[in-house]
């Protein structure tokens, strides 16, 4: 069973969203953990690519395939949480992922934050670890 969070309520979880297929892991990681471990609090913050940040978003959408861009990807996220009852929030931030994760943790109180390959396995696993030892807060990286 998961330990409750700060002042009883469900453990918050933070989950980064590149829009890649490896990090939406991490999503349905949680739906599995979800079960097993009782009721939580997902955020999921979707990162701004830099090609939607510089582009007007209709040329950026055509820089990925149909159901492929960022924003789909993070809706179908929001729906797979929905679907299994997991209550969820969304959240979107443009800047670099350790900048913009670092502020979300403190933000939005997050307990864990549970991170798929941003930018590769290996960039992902140096970034969950900066991210722990800095943070003080529990970091689950998803291969």
């Amino acid at each position: 069973m998961m330990r409750p969070g700060i002042g009883g309520r469900a453990w918050r979880v933070l989950v980064p969203l590149d829009g890649s297929r490896a990090a939406h892991r991490a999503v349905r990681s949680l739906v599995n953990r979800a079960k097993r471990e009782g009721p939580m609090e997902v955020v999921l913050v979707g990162l701004a690519p830099l090609a939607t940040r510089i582009l007007p978003a209709l040329f950026a959408s055509l820089l990925f395939a149909p159901g492929e861009s960022p924003i789909e990807r993070l809706r179908d996220a929001s729906a797979l949480l929905a679907m299994h009852g997991i209550s969820h929030r969304v959240v979107a931030a443009a800047g670099g992922a350790e900048r913009v994760i670092d502020v979300a943790v403190r933000s939005h109180g997050a307990d864990e934050v549970v991170i798929g390959p941003i930018g590769g396995v290996a960039a992902g696993r140096s970034l969950a670890y900066r991210l722990a030892t800095r943070l003080g807060t529990r970091v689950t990286f998803v291969a």
